[in-house]
């Protein structure tokens, strides 16, 4: 009997250090550190919640293998990441619930692209900022969510995001399809044409928050809601100001109160906003008692397209913007990085486009040509798409009519217009064709080396051209026809007196 009871004892002894040693590696991990970044990664089983902040550097945490949860939630507080490019920290075989993002990059930017989800499916996405000046920019890719990229875009169904300036590129929100419910609260320079564009074909969508909590004083784009623009199936919900206008008067006259909300003509949807006052230039104006006064001057000023008009009482009409997207500022508003490069690029390529015979203006050539100059900055990141990007861009301002402010010598353009062709000279070196070179100087702009034949005297007028698989012909005439596949056409007149040219011309 005694010999019986002893291997019973035995084998629970057993046992037990076998449970122990299962456990002990569970929790006896340091916090991980998140790539490119400040912060700490600690996993908490108990609550399923893997935490990231620069203050968990001393945290311990679960091993993520050990969880027996599919869907996991995370949130990421005061992360700052170096190369301003978001992506997730890794959580292998599992997908996401609630991602929350509490400042990330605060008083910076950040840039939101294909790899930043990976091939996580994302649930709930919360990003939150805190209302500080300078205020956080927010660059939403139009691969960010791309279907083969990432499997965000078939699985979200909250988007919430608050206190930034956001620019989203080629309306990324349209590919949300499973997207449910909508906030956006404190949105710099919000357009409302922007964001109905992007919503009003999502077929999921249902409840729209759209307020703020800071009212802003600064926002020349024309926000007026329609009846046309809004979808029977949401709930509404506009808590900011719209602008003074015709058009305002008329929306408020077409719907009709019910219950404690509105709702348009032959439609069940409910409609919360502000119905007492506008805004115009930031200034506050009550509408009670003053519908008239806001239609006296717009009825007969004619805008162009892409604006609308706007007027008060006490002050002149004004057409103003519908969308916060004026490409030709874009350089102002996200710095050029290896992360927003592509994305600049070719935002700036195809309204330069969409607009062949709008004059470019000063500003407008600023913009465009920093563009160019920052993209040869860092010459050996350069590949064979980018400067075939550089080309086509600058083939684009080529084709545009140039203001003549563009070509004083008493404004900055000079410099931009000598430091681009000093950039196209350094484009065209990146070309490895292998054909002779020919160098000529020119006192204003700078020394370029183009393709040029040898045996040939110089010419009165000299032009190049580039084709869209960055070959380069060389002693083309002004008068030879274009055709689909060239991307630039430069010619330089020649003062046959001198060792150099005497100007630039373009076309």
């Amino acid at each position: 009997m005694s010999i019986y009871l002893l291997v019973i004892t035995l084998i629970v002894h057993l046992n037990l250090n076998i449970a122990e040693e299962t456990q002990i590696p569970s929790i006896s991990k340091k916090a991980f550190r998140l790539i490119d970044s400040d912060c700490f990664c600690s996993y908490n089983q108990s609550i399923n919640l893997l935490s990231c902040s620069p203050y968990l550097q001393n945290s311990s945490s679960f091993f993520l293998s050990s969880s027996n949860h599919s869907l996991i939630n995370i949130t990421l507080n005061d992360c700052t990441y170096s190369n301003n490019h978001f992506h997730l920290p890794k959580i292998e075989n599992k997908n996401i619930d609630y991602l929350r993002l509490n400042d990330i990059n605060h008083q910076d930017y950040l840039v939101f692209g294909r790899t930043s989800f990976n091939s996580y499916s994302i649930n709930h996405l919360y990003i939150i900022y805190t209302y500080i000046q300078p205020i956080t920019m927010l660059l939403i890719s139009n691969e960010t969510f791309s279907s083969s990229s990432s499997s965000i875009a078939l699985s979200l169904r909250t988007l919430y995001i608050d206190s930034c300036y956001l620019v989203t590129l080629y309306q990324p929100f349209t590919r949300l399809v499973l997207l449910e419910s909508i906030t956006f609260i404190n949105i710099h320079e919000f357009s409302w044409y922007d964001f109905q564009q992007q919503m009003i074909h999502l077929p999921q969508l249902r409840s729209i928050y759209l307020g703020e909590k800071i009212l802003t004083t600064t926002n020349d784009i024309f926000n007026v809601l329609s009846c046309q623009d809004l979808s029977p199936q949401w709930t509404f919900t506009y808590r900011l100001v719209q602008t003074c206008s015709c058009q305002l008067i008329s929306f408020l006259t077409t719907i009709h109160p019910a219950e404690n909300f509105y709702q348009c003509p032959n439609s069940n949807q409910t409609i919360d906003f502000i119905d007492d006052i506008c805004q115009f230039h930031g200034k506050e104006y009550q509408i009670r008692n003053h519908t008239n006064a806001f239609c006296n001057q717009c009825l007969s000023k004619q805008c162009s397209n892409g604006t609308l008009c706007g007027e008060s009482y006490d002050s002149e009409s004004d057409c103003l913007l519908l969308s916060t997207y004026d490409y030709e500022t874009i350089r102002t508003r996200i710095p050029l990085t290896s992360h927003t490069k592509q994305y600049l690029f070719r935002e700036t390529h195809d309204y330069l486009n969409m607009n062949p015979n709008k004059t470019l203006e000063p500003n407008a050539f600023n913009s465009f040509a920093t563009i160019l100059i920052d993209s040869n900055q860092n010459r050996t990141e350069n590949s064979p798409v980018q400067v075939q990007m550089f080309h086509q861009t600058f083939a684009a301002i080529l084709n545009r009519p140039w203001s003549p402010e563009i070509y004083s010598s008493s404004s900055t353009e000079l410099r931009m217009l000598q430091e681009l062709i000093i950039s196209l000279e350094q484009s065209i070196k990146n070309i490895n064709d292998g054909n002779n070179k020919f160098e000529f100087q020119s006192k204003l702009i700078s020394t370029v080396s183009v393709p040029f034949p040898t045996n040939q005297p110089l010419p009165d007028m000299f032009g190049w051209k580039i084709t869209e698989d960055n070959i380069i012909t060389s002693n083309i005439t002004n008068s030879e026809p274009s055709n689909s596949n060239i991307t630039a056409r430069v010619f330089l007149e020649f003062n046959t007196s001198q060792s150099y040219p005497s100007n630039c011309n373009n076309s």
